[in-house]
Protein backbone atom coordinates (compact mmCIF):
# COMPACT_ATOMS: atom_id res chain seq x y z
CA UNK A 1 0.00 0.00 0.00
CA UNK A 2 1.44 3.64 -1.31
CA UNK A 3 0.41 5.44 2.47
CA UNK A 4 2.09 2.37 4.06
CA UNK A 5 5.32 2.48 2.14
CA UNK A 6 5.82 6.92 2.97
CA UNK A 7 4.90 5.62 6.90
CA UNK A 8 1.85 7.11 7.17
CA UNK A 9 -0.81 5.18 9.59
CA UNK A 10 -4.26 5.62 9.11
CA UNK A 11 -6.34 4.15 12.14
CA UNK A 12 -9.69 2.37 10.72
CA UNK A 13 -12.88 4.04 11.06
CA UNK A 14 -14.72 2.75 14.10
CA UNK A 15 -17.05 5.09 14.87
CA UNK A 16 -19.04 3.31 17.70
CA UNK A 17 -17.38 4.65 20.02
CA UNK A 18 -18.65 8.16 19.15
CA UNK A 19 -22.30 7.07 18.00
CA UNK A 20 -22.27 5.78 21.93
CA UNK A 21 -21.11 9.19 23.08
CA UNK A 22 -23.73 11.36 21.32
CA UNK A 23 -26.49 8.96 22.49
CA UNK A 24 -25.12 9.84 25.81
CA UNK A 25 -25.54 13.88 24.80
CA UNK A 26 -29.33 13.05 23.73
CA UNK A 27 -28.37 12.72 20.26
CA UNK A 28 -30.45 9.83 18.17
CA UNK A 29 -28.87 8.08 15.24
CA UNK A 30 -31.38 9.20 13.06
CA UNK A 31 -30.06 12.62 13.73
CA UNK A 32 -26.65 11.78 13.03
CA UNK A 33 -27.00 10.26 10.07
CA UNK A 34 -29.50 12.77 8.63
CA UNK A 35 -27.01 15.24 9.27
CA UNK A 36 -23.97 13.28 7.34
CA UNK A 37 -26.17 12.33 4.58
CA UNK A 38 -27.48 16.03 4.08
CA UNK A 39 -23.83 17.48 4.49
CA UNK A 40 -22.98 14.56 1.85
CA UNK A 41 -26.02 15.61 -0.34
CA UNK A 42 -24.89 19.37 -0.39
CA UNK A 43 -21.38 18.57 -0.60
CA UNK A 44 -21.99 17.20 -3.96
CA UNK A 45 -24.81 19.17 -5.44
CA UNK A 46 -21.89 22.17 -4.46
CA UNK A 47 -19.29 20.22 -6.64
CA UNK A 48 -21.85 19.53 -9.65
CA UNK A 49 -22.32 23.74 -9.33
CA UNK A 50 -18.58 23.71 -9.60
CA UNK A 51 -18.50 21.81 -13.26
CA UNK A 52 -18.21 24.51 -16.10
CA UNK A 53 -19.64 22.96 -19.13
CA UNK A 54 -17.54 24.33 -22.39
CA UNK A 55 -19.43 25.08 -25.20
CA UNK A 56 -18.08 23.00 -27.93
CA UNK A 57 -15.55 25.65 -29.29
CA UNK A 58 -14.17 26.70 -25.98
CA UNK A 59 -12.18 24.37 -22.61
CA UNK A 60 -12.17 25.57 -19.52
CA UNK A 61 -11.77 25.22 -16.03
CA UNK A 62 -14.09 22.37 -14.17
CA UNK A 63 -14.71 20.70 -10.42
CA UNK A 64 -11.36 18.39 -9.95
CA UNK A 65 -14.11 16.17 -8.00
CA UNK A 66 -16.15 15.24 -11.40
CA UNK A 67 -13.15 15.21 -13.61
CA UNK A 68 -10.97 13.44 -11.39
CA UNK A 69 -10.12 10.84 -14.42
CA UNK A 70 -9.69 13.28 -17.35
CA UNK A 71 -13.84 13.12 -18.88
CA UNK A 72 -15.39 16.55 -19.67
CA UNK A 73 -17.59 17.80 -17.32
CA UNK A 74 -20.76 16.91 -19.15
CA UNK A 75 -20.19 13.52 -20.02
CA UNK A 76 -19.81 12.93 -15.94
CA UNK A 77 -22.70 14.87 -14.90
CA UNK A 78 -24.76 12.69 -17.78
CA UNK A 79 -22.96 9.54 -16.17
CA UNK A 80 -24.41 10.68 -12.49
CA UNK A 81 -27.52 11.96 -13.95
CA UNK A 82 -27.99 8.69 -15.55
CA UNK A 83 -27.06 6.76 -11.70
CA UNK A 84 -29.16 9.12 -9.15
CA UNK A 85 -32.36 8.28 -11.79
CA UNK A 86 -32.70 5.06 -9.59
CA UNK A 87 -33.06 7.12 -6.25
CA UNK A 88 -35.50 9.33 -7.99
CA UNK A 89 -38.49 8.52 -5.52
CA UNK A 90 -36.06 9.22 -2.26
CA UNK A 91 -37.13 12.33 -1.56
CA UNK A 92 -34.27 13.48 0.56
CA UNK A 93 -32.02 12.77 -2.97
CA UNK A 94 -34.49 14.49 -5.86
CA UNK A 95 -32.86 17.83 -4.71
CA UNK A 96 -29.42 16.24 -6.85
CA UNK A 97 -31.17 15.25 -9.22
CA UNK A 98 -33.05 18.78 -9.69
CA UNK A 99 -29.38 20.24 -9.43
CA UNK A 100 -28.13 17.97 -11.99
CA UNK A 101 -31.32 18.77 -14.72
CA UNK A 102 -30.83 22.76 -13.97
CA UNK A 103 -26.93 22.83 -14.39
CA UNK A 104 -27.54 20.64 -17.33
CA UNK A 105 -29.98 23.12 -19.20
CA UNK A 106 -30.56 22.07 -22.67
CA UNK A 107 -28.09 18.89 -22.85
CA UNK A 108 -30.39 17.37 -20.20
CA UNK A 109 -31.02 14.13 -22.78
CA UNK A 110 -35.06 14.06 -23.63
CA UNK A 111 -35.51 10.63 -22.99
CA UNK A 112 -35.09 11.71 -18.89
CA UNK A 113 -37.42 14.95 -20.01
CA UNK A 114 -39.75 12.13 -21.54
CA UNK A 115 -39.31 9.67 -18.61
CA UNK A 116 -41.01 12.99 -16.03
CA UNK A 117 -43.23 13.71 -18.78
CA UNK A 118 -44.79 10.27 -18.58
CA UNK A 119 -48.42 10.14 -17.16
CA UNK A 120 -48.65 7.87 -13.94
CA UNK A 121 -51.28 5.16 -14.60
CA UNK A 122 -50.77 1.98 -12.84
CA UNK A 123 -48.24 3.36 -10.26
CA UNK A 124 -45.24 1.23 -11.50
CA UNK A 125 -42.05 2.63 -11.03
CA UNK A 126 -40.81 4.13 -14.88
CA UNK A 127 -37.77 2.78 -16.25
CA UNK A 128 -35.69 3.74 -19.20
CA UNK A 129 -37.04 1.26 -21.15
CA UNK A 130 -40.42 2.38 -21.26
CA UNK A 131 -41.15 5.01 -23.38
CA UNK A 132 -43.26 4.63 -26.38
CA UNK A 133 -43.97 7.08 -29.36
CA UNK A 134 -48.17 6.98 -28.30
CA UNK A 135 -47.00 8.30 -24.64
CA UNK A 136 -44.72 10.89 -26.36
CA UNK A 137 -46.97 12.52 -28.35
CA UNK A 138 -49.94 12.89 -25.60
CA UNK A 139 -50.86 16.15 -23.80
CA UNK A 140 -49.21 16.94 -20.54
CA UNK A 141 -51.12 17.40 -17.31
CA UNK A 142 -48.62 17.70 -14.21
CA UNK A 143 -50.58 16.77 -11.97
CA UNK A 144 -51.42 13.44 -13.90
CA UNK A 145 -47.83 12.98 -13.87
CA UNK A 146 -45.30 10.31 -12.04
CA UNK A 147 -43.29 12.77 -11.10
CA UNK A 148 -45.39 16.11 -11.22
CA UNK A 149 -44.27 16.86 -7.55
CA UNK A 150 -40.58 16.86 -8.81
CA UNK A 151 -41.27 19.37 -12.26
CA UNK A 152 -43.30 21.42 -9.72
CA UNK A 153 -39.69 22.06 -7.98
CA UNK A 154 -38.63 23.08 -11.81
CA UNK A 155 -41.37 26.09 -11.70
CA UNK A 156 -43.28 24.12 -14.64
Amino acid sequence: NDREQRGVMVEPLEPESVLTFLNHLGVSRYEIHKKIGDALRDKLESEIQKVDIPSSSSKSKSSKFLQSDGGSGEKKLLELLKSSWEYIHVPELRPVFVTLINKLGDRTPVEVLLLLAKKDTAGNATTANSIDNKQQNEDINLTNLKYGELLNQFGL
